[in-house]
């Protein structure tokens, strides 16, 4: 990695404005390490500033943040994703050492790849939420009919599922097994349905859809490119290519999004 001087930078003035409890921390041993380390690793001081804007306390974690980094370069997670998990999950390197090297480790024995993105995000989701919570939603992913085998491939396929709170568990898997008629295994194969707004999106979408159904314009569950895709896509595909049926698609979807609106 290059190395960096505060000396002749602008940033010494932003770190006082972002992060202004840098002030307590000695110049000499945490000030010029820390802003040489973090300068260095995202190899620019405006997408480091862009970092100490999200979470300020970025700056001062020197004791926590470097080693759980160096553990991270050690399993192989290249660097650039390492600067995305600070820009992104800063507070996932807060963790003390042993207890983030004790996640790394947990990850990787579930095979996730450390050369990618998704390996970044179950550490970080696993620094979220403790052993206790784990053990809770995955006894209620199991009254859904999940194995423990679907768990692990849906956290795989989408680290958040075990982030999302169980209430919303619990209304997503009741909307699309009885009121949908899907598997519950369909959910633990698509799991970004969880991160979804039921109220915002699932619903009014698969109002549309059953009318599709109904009428024959649709012979099956346009599944899960229903729910997956933009809002502009969604209004093209589905509601404005059906000729004169269009405009009254598109108010029952205006309606129903009305609808839940109010029940928020």
């Amino acid at each position: 990695m290059m190395q960096v001087t505060m000396r002749g930078t602008l940033l010494p003035c932003k770190l006082l404005q972002y992060s202004p409890h840098v002030l307590q921390s000695s110049l000499q041993k945490q000030i010029i390490p820390s802003f040489d380390f973090f300068v260095s690793l995202f190899q620019s001081e405006d997408k480091f500033i862009k970092a100490l804007k999200r979470f300020s306390s970025i700056f001062v974690l020197n004791t926590d943040a470097v080693p759980n980094i160096k553990v991270l370069i050690e399993v192989g997670v290249p660097e650039w994703n390492i600067v995305k998990l600070l820009q992104r999950h800063p507070r996932a390197l807060t963790k003390k050492r042993d207890l983030f090297k004790k996640i790394v480790a947990e990850v990787k024995v579930m095979r996730f790849n450390a050369l990618t993105g998704q390996f970044l995000l179950a550490v970080a989701t696993l620094t979220r939420i403790r052993k206790s919570t784990w053990e809770r939603k995955a006894d209620l992913y199991k009254r859904w009919g999940w194995s423990d085998d679907d768990i692990l491939a849906a956290f795989g396929r989408f680290p958040h599922c075990m982030a999302v709170s169980e209430d919303k568990i619990e209304m997503i898997m009741d909307f699309f097994v009885n009121q949908m008629g899907c598997e519950s295994s369909t959910v633990a194969i698509y799991p970004q349905l969880l991160g979804l707004s039921l109220k915002k999106r699932i619903v009014p979408r698969a109002s549309v859809i059953q009318v599709l159904l109904s009428k024959g314009f649709v012979k099956q569950l346009v599944f899960p490119r229903m729910f997956y895709a933009s809002e502009k896509v969604f209004l093209d595909k589905f509601i404005a290519c059906q000729g004169k049926e269009a405009d009254q698609l598109l108010k029952l979807y205006q309606a129903i999004m009305e609808v839940e609106q109010k029940i928020l």
